[in-house]
């Protein structure tokens, strides 16, 4: 049976979101025209070549590829214009020190201005070299999925787990 674009398009975001193919199909079962669509189907499906030579797996990997590209230059230039605005206020804080026209009250609270902006400088650019609890939680999530059963597994139980997540962050906020 012939499917259309629209459905095989749809395939491929669920693919793109970690479904298996079996699910995949289904998934798309439900859809008028697709109560026969098989698994192999669409395997076949993505490992078809598109006008530009790609299969759903390189077509992937080129568009997490990309998102991550920009989301990491976002934030080394956020991370760069801190750090260049807090050079500039160090700058000018050593130029009220040493000119004597303070733009302070006392030279002591320039002074502890001046070191205060460059221990944080001081943390903000130490920090580049370490890994966020973000990027932890991610790395692991990437590494789970990564893993064919336990991705499965956390498919499978994805609206499940979803459910308990929010019940327990409601739980926590209702702490705080």
């Amino acid at each position: 049976m012939s499917y259309n674009d629209i459905i095989k398009s749809n395939a491929y975001m669920l693919y793109a979101q970690g479904y298996s193919f079996r699910q995949i199909a289904d998934i798309l079962k439900t859809h008028p025209g697709c109560e026969k669509l098989t698994h192999n189907t669409v395997k076949s499906w993505a490992l078809e070549k598109d006008n530009n030579g790609l299969t759903w797996d390189d077509r992937k990997k080129e568009v997490t590829d990309l998102i991550q590209k920009k989301e990491t230059e976002t934030v080394i230039q956020t991370k760069r214009e801190l750090i260049e605005a807090t050079q500039k206020a160090l700058s000018d804080i050593m130029t009220d020190i040493l000119s004597g026209s303070l733009g302070f009250k006392t030279k002591d609270a320039a002074v502890y201005a001046f070191k205060t902006l460059f221990e944080w400088q001081d943390k903000v650019i130490d920090k580049e070299k370490r890994i966020t609890i973000e990027e932890q939680v991610e790395i692991v999530f990437e590494a789970m999925h990564e893993i064919a059963e336990v991705s499965e597994v956390l498919l499978k139980h994805e609206k499940a787990i979803m459910a308990k997540w929010q019940e327990k962050a409601l739980a926590r906020i209702k702490k705080k």
